[in-house]
């Protein structure tokens, strides 16, 4: 069953910065948790999303490396939360704030829709994608194995 949404508290990790984005998204009514709160600064970010997604939280970032590393990608689909990558990581805190505050209708609706844990990318436009699932995930490496097993 889906957490009623103003239950739902939202992580930004430390490549979002301490002000802009939290704050904004304070001011649009959010409930946020930041990074530099809770972990370490040179806290490595497997071990953080392990802790975020025990409490509940729904990750957002700007940090394009999550999607392709694959330690952060095994914590993430181990994690039980929902991740929501920022797809331009050249852009200022407020313009990242404002893009978040657009994708929220959309970031809401997969929460409720999908089964965590799944991480999205969000565009400039505030255009919200399903990226990868758990089930995903699986099958990639399902099918990887199976290649690798036939050769």
């Amino acid at each position: 069953m889906a957490l009623p949404l103003d239950s739902i508290t939202f992580f930004t990790d430390r490549v979002l910065g301490r002000h802009d984005v939290p704050e904004s998204l304070r001011r649009f009514g959010l409930t946020v948790e930041i990074q530099q709160d809770h972990f370490e600064s040179d806290c490595e970010d497997h071990v953080w999303i392990t802790e975020v997604g025990k409490r509940g939280w729904i990750i957002l970032t700007k940090d394009k490396q999550i999607r392709s590393r694959q330690i952060e990608i095994a914590a993430l689909m181990r994690s039980d939360t929902a991740t929501f990558v920022l797809t331009n990581a050249n852009t200022s805190g407020p313009k990242n704030a404002e893009t978040f505050i657009k994708a929220m209708p959309k970031i809401f609706e997969l929460i409720k829709r999908i089964k965590k844990p799944f991480l999205a990318t969000i565009t400039p436009a505030g255009d919200v994608a399903l990226a990868r699932t758990h089930e995903m995930m699986i099958e990639k490496y399902l099918s990887l194995a199976q290649k690798r097993s036939a050769d």
